[in-house]
């Protein structure tokens, strides 16, 4: 999802995976990442 806000523009990347494991128990991963899209000169 990009979000434009006051002139900066972010990325953000969220990811989940649920796989079975044993009986009913399931492993999860998750990822959740944002990063700034604009100049360095930014901050």
């Amino acid at each position: 999802m990009v979000k434009r806000e006051g002139g900066k523009s972010s990325l953000r990347i969220r990811y989940e995976r649920r796989v079975p494991f044993v009986h009913n128990l399931e492993l999860l991963a998750t990822f959740d990442k944002t990063v700034n899209l604009s100049g360095a000169d930014d901050e």
